[in-house]
């Protein structure tokens, strides 16, 4: 079964660990802490943590410090909303 994106372009993503494509019988989640890579398992995410935690921290914080230039409430506010 394939998914028709209407531009004959799959919308497939990949295990960042060992390269598995989400399919039906298999779902990746997104990085707990970035939400910018996916893995297949969370043996994955274990074994590809040590590749990926600087990376991780550094797009978490690129965020938040977006995310404060883009808003009027502040880092103070984002930090609140963040946690709460």
């Amino acid at each position: 079964m394939s998914a028709d994106t209407g531009a004959g372009e799959e919308n497939t993503s990949f295990c960042a660990s060992c390269g598995n494509a989400e399919v039906d019988d298999i779902k990746l989640k997104d990085c707990n802490d970035c939400k910018s890579v996916r893995y297949c398992s969370d043996k994955c995410q274990r074994e590809h943590r040590p590749n990926q935690v600087q990376d991780c921290e550094k797009r978490a914080t690129d965020f938040i410090h977006s995310a404060c230039k883009q808003s009027s409430r502040g880092l103070s506010n984002l930090l609140v909303a963040t946690i709460a």
